[in-house]
């Protein structure tokens, strides 16, 4: 019986074209990794851009942290706005896909957000891109394009974590109805969580061989909902959220970091938070993040961010820079977090004298960095 579906050979014959099983699990999973569009599916493009960036295949998840990873999702991919989108395949033909694979990427996600850490994101990308011979930074600007910020962009991605703003996709072949109803569920009580199904089906006929992709579950409120992204801070926002959660304290500390970086000339990056907002200054051409001052009271130093720099690339001069802060009475950041993103409460920084200190070492890093500046011109 024919599908009604045709494919024209070179010589001008008319072939009927039917669906075609995939082979295994891992051949859908691999089309899935070079082909992230299929994750839109019948949806489209927006932006006329990509909207996935693919970080990792069977991403290492731990249960405990400064563990060992636990489990594994089959994609990671992270799209335009920063939101982790973490994706299990599943063919029809596999029995889990009625329910066990629900608990399963529920426990991904409730672990992953609280112990994946801004850096193992990072690493697992530029590891990626490596191992196709790619350079990360150039994949990176390539898929932000020139109106978002690289910088900004992780600090989305990080944000997000923290706030349990993910995606959770369940791909196959076929979705049974049992599972198309759990996901329906799922995305009504979930928020910011979004679940969503993707169906990608395979058809072929002699040497011709197409993919079809739909999206699942997705209702129209569904869709309003997560159009709502993180709002753009900016400074009256910002103080006046502080000065709320905080009080005139934490307002007043915010303010000189704010008034420093202004006399310094440092650009400032402000968030796109849902539920926290931060301000970012940068140092250096192209910037990298310094550090960033949150509205819940703390000062998030970026490690991560000056490593790129090449000053900093080695360990030597960020332990320099830990010893700095170090100094700080209160204040106490592990050599092991030379490479991320520590935090340093306000309350460390409020006692006489601190804050200076605080900002002397900033100058450091900022002396050193202009230093090579220079050098490189």
């Amino acid at each position: 019986m024919s599908s009604g579906f045709f494919s024209i050979s070179d010589d001008g014959r008319l072939i009927d074209v039917s669906q075609v099983a995939f082979p295994s699990e891992d051949t859908l999973q691999e089309l899935v990794a070079k082909y992230p569009r299929l994750l839109s599916g019948d949806e489209g493009s927006s932006s006329g851009l990509n909207d996935w960036l693919f970080v990792a295949r069977e991403m290492g998840i731990p249960s405990e942290e400064n563990q060992g990873d636990r489990w594994s999702v089959d994609h990671l991919f992270l799209d335009r706005e920063g939101v982790p989108t973490l994706v299990e395949v599943k063919r029809s033909t596999d029995s889990r896909i009625r329910r066990e694979v629900v608990g399963q990427l529920l426990d991904y996600a409730a672990n992953a957000s609280i112990f994946w850490p801004l850096e193992t994101i990072q690493d697992k990308f530029e590891a990626t891109c490596g191992g196709g011979s790619l350079d990360s930074g150039e994949v990176l600007s390539e898929f932000l394009g020139t109106e978002i910020d690289p910088a900004s962009f992780w600090e989305r991605v990080k944000t997000n974590l923290q706030a349990g703003r993910l995606r959770l996709v369940f791909l196959a072949d076929e979705l049974p109805v049992e599972l198309r109803r759990i996901i329906e569920f799922l995305n009504k009580q979930m928020d910011p969580t979004e679940v969503i199904g993707i169906e990608v089906k395979q058809f072929g006929a002699e040497s011709f061989q197409a993919l079809t992709s739909r999206v699942i579950g997705r209702t129209a409120e569904i869709i309003q909902r997560v159009r709502v992204a993180g709002k753009q801070w900016d400074e009256e926002m910002f103080f006046n959220t502080i000065l709320q959660n905080g009080g005139p304290e934490d307002a007043e500390l915010a303010r000189l970091l704010l008034d420093w970086a202004t006399r310094n000339q440092l650009p400032i990056v402000w968030g796109r938070g849902r539920i926290t907002g931060a301000f970012t200054p940068r140092v250096g051409v192209p910037g990298a993040g310094l550090f960033s001052s949150w509205t819940d009271s703390r000062v998030e130093m970026h490690f991560g961010n000056l490593k790129n720099r090449k000053h900093f690339e080695g360990e030597e001069s960020r332990l320099e820079l830990l010893r700095r802060l170090n100094a700080i009475p209160s204040v106490q950041i592990e050599p092991r977090s030379i490479s991320g993103y520590p935090n340093i409460p306000f309350a460390a920084l409020r006692p006489n004298g601190n804050l200076q200190k605080f900002l002397e070492a900033m100058e450091w890093v900022i002396s050193v960095v202009e230093n090579d500046n220079s050098k490189a011109t």
